[in-house]
């Protein structure tokens, strides 16, 4: 079975977690993620150019300054989910496992979990939190002050207000009462505005948004991840003229500005 370094990033409001786990297979940099526990989706990194050993530390480094913490070597079990087994300290090797045999492929695709037509739309996750219902609306109604370029328009869930734009309203489940925990998905097709508009409620006091793209990689500034550029059909001049800069979903040009010279008289 495979040996894989599996680390954990927890949430303290509900206490879910998901995890991450990272192993050279083959010639190849492997990860796996998913909620805490379950059988994780699998991908095989893009071969740079650093040997796979540097690939694979760089990476588990960059999880790290996320917030994962590294649990120890887990080794695969029989229904494919991953058990602790040892600890796992930075001067030890990541683990390498051999390929699986070419011949036993057809057996070895259900480890993971397959992905089905409509997982392969799916181009963002995120995870909505916060404290309270009213918190959330409060946040709700800035909106269109802060994406002013933006027609925000308003869907009643219930006796709930939520904002939509083009189409696309933010799902949201709440019973009224006690902590906002509202998981979502934006899929194939979804507006370029429904990303801003969640990019806009992370920036909101007290209300906790993160986002993944379909690598399971977080969104921080849209302008450096080509993929998801190209996911939305958009670029950084169309983003700016929407309002990416005021909610930290672009980073702002910097300016140089050209220091005076003194005249000389001849």
């Amino acid at each position: 079975m495979a040996r894989f370094i599996l680390c954990r990033h927890g949430y303290a409001h509900d206490g879910t977690a998901k995890d991450w786990a990272i192993a050279i297979i083959g010639d190849a940099v492997v990860v796996r993620f998913g909620p805490m526990g379950s059988r994780l989706q699998e991908q095989k990194l893009a071969r740079g150019t650093k040997p796979l050993s540097q690939e694979a530390e760089g990476e588990l480094t960059r999880r790290q300054s996320e917030g994962y913490q590294i649990l120890g070597i887990a080794v695969e079990q029989a229904d494919s989910t991953l058990v602790v087994e040892s600890s796992w300290q930075w001067d030890t090797p990541i683990p390498v496992n051999p390929a699986p045999p070419k011949d036993a492929s057809s057996q070895e695709e259900p480890k993971t979990a397959p992905k089905s037509k409509f997982d392969a739309k799916l181009l963002v996750s995120y995870s909505l939190k916060a404290p309270s219902l009213q918190v959330l609306e409060t946040g709700f109604a800035l909106l269109p002050h802060l994406l002013p370029a933006i027609q925000i328009t308003w869907v009643s869930i219930g006796k709930l207000r939520v904002p939509g734009v083009k189409g696309w309203a933010l799902p949201l489940k709440h019973k009224g009462l006690g902590e906002v925990n509202s998981p979502g998905f934006l899929r194939e097709g979804a507006p370029i505005e429904a990303l801003l508009v969640l990019a806009a409620l992370r920036g909101q006091q007290d209300i906790e948004l993160e986002m993944t793209n379909r690598s399971d990689f977080l969104i921080e500034k849209i302008d450096e991840d080509a993929q998801l550029l190209a996911d939305f059909h958009t670029n950084v001049a169309e983003l700016r003229q929407l309002g990416a800069e005021q909610v930290g979903l672009i980073a702002k040009p910097v300016l140089f500005f050209a220091k005076a010279l003194p005249s000389f008289g001849f």
